[in-house]
């Protein structure tokens, strides 16, 4: 190395400066409130012989507090242990707050602290007794306060609530606060925020560390005035008569929900009822013929009832209509008419004294000598002309044809002429009905000699060659079918009209009906699910039927699996019943009520099929519901599909 190249590093060495000493810090806490004490240890360790002050400084975001300051004298390895103790109060750190360090200084040596935080917050949690809370109801709460570095705070608590302008303090001690207050019965609907504001303070008074939590609540809309306005307080029948309902809440506000009105005649019967709307003008038409006097209005919401009258004017009036020779007067008013009647034809006035009660009628008859005619009527307060017509006589003169006719009277008269029409059709049903009866399907039979006539019961038709086969039977039983007027015998008609597209064969025996489903009829083996699913079918559509109808169909339902000797020939179905094939089926059918019962066979081959249960008076089984349908899926949606084009 030249002499040049030792000269430089000579000169670095001397230049550079030894660090004085080393300045290591106890650890700080990570967070203080305002107000909480700093402590800490600094180890000053001299790296040679120094005399110099030492000073510490509190920075905070670029703030600087100088909290320390001494002068020391340290010889090489010697050792100095300084403590830091203050409080970090508003007068020290001033508004210093957030992320802060310490930092000191010592000869030529600086050192700064771990951060740690300084913070005012106080962390606020409520417990509010509800949310909702209507007019002069008292609001309950109570709360917690938690300064930030974890110490319950002994404080004070502000409450506002703007909506009730109320502002008070409370005490917070050992973290635990309360308050209760009630709203004013004038208080406004709707939301309203609730703030509250925790705190202390030092010993100047002033506000240290703070924390702030608001709230929403709802105050309920009560109806507190309701009125009903009029378009008029009397009214001419013909016109409508307007009136409009007005409801007001708590603070004088309107209230969005429909209201109940209920207009009343002055006989207290009930004109019309109408859910309204608030300020929303409602109409009624008033007719001419409506009760004159007072009529009242009644309005109504939650717990308000208010009423308000207006007056139907009395009207006399009539209406005149020619039919030929024939003048019709009908009093279209709403008190009697009794006016005189100036009637003119051929240059002659005929006058007429007219009394008619409500709503009824008089007509007179038009006589003058042959030729055509116009005809005028004027009451004083109407005139017409009614038109031109032919009339014949002798003279020029007004009969009176007849009595009066009352609307009552026409009401009455075609009231007779649908009730013997109605007794007509009945008539003519249940003479169909004892004609089908009297022919019913079954009939004593011939049997094959192969199958002995002693074990037959019933048959439709005489059978020349048949198979003996496992069929299920069902039977409908109606019990009160004499009773039962043409809606319910049609209603019967149908649901067993859909029965029929199953491929089953239906008969009529007395009150009974009787399905069959054999394997000859249906292509299937076992039809014992098949026969279950038409009698719920059955009992579906009938039940419908009572719900919806003012006359209940009585009736029964059984089902069974028994024997039958069947034969198809040149496309007609013939059977025989074998044992009680035919009977048992019917006992349990009238054994039912308006319900499906299986007997005890019929259950045990379907047992693992169909959940039933057993009655406690007889050997019966309730149907519940089939348990696997996927087998019958098919047979379902076609009958599904066959009901639903009846």
């Amino acid at each position: 190395m030249n002499k040049r190249g030792i000269l430089f590093i000579f000169l670095a060495l001397t230049l550079i400066p030894i660090a004085s000493a080393e300045i290591i810090y106890s650890q700080p806490n990570s967070l203080y409130n305002i107000g909480d004490e700093l402590n800490l240890t600094i180890n000053l360790i001299s790296q040679a012989d120094t005399s110099d002050f030492f000073t510490s400084t509190l920075v905070c975001n670029s703030k600087e507090v100088e909290i320390y300051k001494s002068p020391f004298s340290l010889k090489k390895g010697s050792k100095k242990t300084i403590k830091i103790e203050l409080s970090l109060d508003k007068f020290l750190i001033q508004d210093s707050q957030g992320n802060c360090h310490i930092k000191s200084t010592y000869g030529s040596e600086q050192s700064s602290s771990y951060e740690f935080e300084i913070t005012s917050n106080i962390d606020l949690n409520l417990n509010l007794e509800g949310i909702a809370f209507n007019p002069k109801e008292k609001v309950k709460a109570a709360g917690q306060a938690v300064k930030s570095n974890g110490e319950l705070l002994n404080g004070f608590v502000d409450i506002s609530f703007s909506e009730a302008n109320l502002h008070y303090t409370s005490q917070v001690e050992k973290g635990q606060f309360n308050f209760n207050f009630t709203l004013p019965d004038n208080a406004k609907a709707g939301l309203h925020r609730l703030t509250i504001s925790a705190y202390e303070k030092d010993s100047y008074g002033e506000i240290t560390n703070q924390g702030n939590y608001s709230t929403t609540i709802k105050i309920n809309q009560i109806a507190k005035k309701i009125d009903i306005a009029f378009s008029t307080n009397t009214i001419t029948p013909g016109n409508e008569f307007i009136y409009t309902a007005l409801v007001t809440d708590q603070a004088g506000d309107s209230i969005n929900q429909d209201i109940a009105v209920i207009i009343f005649k002055p006989d207290e019967s009930v004109a019309e009822k109408n859910l309204v709307k608030p300020d929303e003008a409602n109409s009624l038409a008033i007719e001419q013929t409506a009760q004159p006097g007072y009529w009242k209005v009644q309005a109504e919401i939650q717990e308000l009832i208010t009423t308000r009258i207006f007056y139907v004017e009395e009207l006399e009036q009539a209406s005149f209509n020619l039919t030929s020779t024939t003048m019709i007067i009908t009093n279209t008013g709403n008190v009697p008419y009794n006016k005189p009647v100036e009637v003119s034809f051929g240059g002659t006035k005929e006058i007429k004294n007219i009394k008619l009660g409500t709503g009824e009628s008089k007509e007179l008859k038009l006589i003058a000598p042959d030729g055509q005619y116009e005809i005028q009527v004027d009451d004083g307060s109407f005139q017409s002309n009614l038109g031109t017509t032919f009339l014949t006589g002798n003279v020029i003169a007004i009969k009176d044809i007849g009595g009066v006719l009352t609307s009552n009277l026409r009401a009455i008269i075609w009231i007779l002429i649908i009730v013997v029409l109605a007794v007509i059709a009945v008539i003519l049903v249940r003479r169909y009905l004892k004609n089908k009866k009297s022919t019913k399907s079954f009939t004593p039979i011939k049997v094959n000699p192969l199958k002995p006539a002693k074990n037959s019961e019933l048959s439709t038709s005489i059978i020349d060659k048949g198979q003996k086969q496992e069929s299920s039977v069902v039977s409908l039983k109606i019990k009160n079918l004499d009773d039962l007027n043409k809606p319910s015998l049609q209603a019967i008609d149908s649901a067993l009209w859909k029965v029929k597209g199953s491929g089953a064969k239906i008969y009529s025996d007395s009150n009974y009906r009787i399905i069959i489903l054999s394997p000859l009829l249906t292509k299937t083996k076992d039809n014992t699910c098949k026969a279950i699913l038409l009698a719920q079918s059955l009992e579906r559509a009938l039940n419908q039927y009572n719900k919806l109808s003012k006359q209940k169909i009585d009736f029964g339902i059984g089902v069974h699996l028994g024997e039958l000797v069947v034969e198809s020939k040149e496309g007609k179905f013939k059977f025989i019943s074998m044992g009680s094939a035919i009977t048992l089926p019917k006992k349990i059918s009238s054994h039912s009520n308006k319900e499906v019962l299986i007997s005890e066979s019929l259950h045990r081959k379907t047992s693992t099929k169909v959940k039933a249960e057993k009655l406690n008076n007889a050997n019966l089984w309730r149907i519940k519901r089939i348990i696997d349908r996927s087998e019958y899926e098919n047979f379902i949606k076609g009958f599904i599909r066959n009901q639903g084009q009846k």
